[in-house]
């Protein structure tokens, strides 16, 4: 009985999205031994799809594509600059997203990542490159999930019509064992509906929401003053000095190896030496 109703569990999951929930049984006399009657097992998700022809539902859906850009300049004043950066992101109905700024001896660096509307994108990069003394860098990537996006909303589909079929199977079940086999079975279709969903939001964010990173520096000079010198000169030394002590401590297998080789080897030639003495006096008593 038990295998009976191992077997129609599983038909269940992989032919339900070829059959209509009219085909089963909703009052509560629905019987768990008539598993004979149930369709084998498709061959694979891919036959579901065929089946169900939910895919040809959502082959309309417009280009889902996910640009990426990367690009940096140099500006002539770091400080007026940025500022116009943020109102031309603001402009085009974008947002920062992160933001790392460092600042050195002779240049001043600072690395914006922008989320951006799809419409807005083009314009956006076009307007930041204007603002730019010199466009150093470039370079613009475009990822087309169209089909991963109809793919998974497919199956999403299929998924939910499938938990359906259980949860009305549910409602028929009579002991324990049943209701705990089925319910197994819904909490695994549950979390592959939730990780399809999760990507399905996923790729919409990327698609909605384009992305530029954005790289802007100044240089200072390379002539900053003998005293700044001096400084960056203890620093860095200071640093190298820090890195050393580190790196001592991670060499503590070879110091301990070393102290227990020099142990031994002492231990080894301070016995020697005082077998040498004994020999000395016997042979001195021997001469006596």
């Amino acid at each position: 009985m038990k295998i009976l109703k191992i077997f129609f569990f599983i038909g269940i999951l992989f032919s339900a999205c070829g059959q209509k929930t009219s085909n089963f049984k909703s009052d509560a006399s629905y019987d768990f031994t008539s598993a004979k009657e149930i369709p084998p097992p498709l061959s694979s998700e891919v036959d579901e799809l065929k089946l169900t022809g939910e895919k040809d539902k959502v082959e309309n859906i417009p280009q889902k594509l996910i640009k990426i850009a990367t690009i940096s300049v140099e500006v002539n004043d770091y400080k007026t600059s940025r500022p116009l950066i943020l109102q031309t992101v603001q402009k085009y109905k974008g947002y920062i997203s992160g933001e790392s700024e460092n600042r050195y001896s002779s240049q001043i660096s600072n690395s914006f990542t922008i989320r951006v509307p799809k419409e807005n994108f083009d314009s956006l990069l076009e307007e930041i490159s204007t603002l730019a003394k010199e466009v150093t860098s470039k370079n613009v990537n475009l990822q087309d999930v169209t089909e991963e996006f109809i793919d998974i909303s497919s199956r999403l589909r299929n998924k939910k019509e499938v938990e359906k079929q259980y949860l009305e199977i549910l409602k028929s079940a009579k002991t324990i064992q049943d209701i705990l086999a089925v319910n197994e079975q819904i909490r695994q279709i549950r979390e592959e509906i939730d990780a399809k969903e999760g990507r399905l939001k996923y790729l919409e964010s990327q698609t909605s929401f384009s992305t530029i990173n954005l790289s802007v520096y100044q240089h200072l000079g390379t002539d900053y003053g003998f005293f700044n010198k001096i400084i960056d000169g203890i620093k860095g030394g200071w640093q190298g000095l820090l890195v050393f002590i580190v790196g001592l401590f991670y060499l503590w297998p070879f110091w301990l190896i070393l102290g227990a080789i020099f142990y031994f080897v002492r231990r080894y030639l301070k016995r020697k030496k005082m077998n040498k003495q004994l020999e000395n006096q016997e042979v001195k008593k021997e001469q006596v």
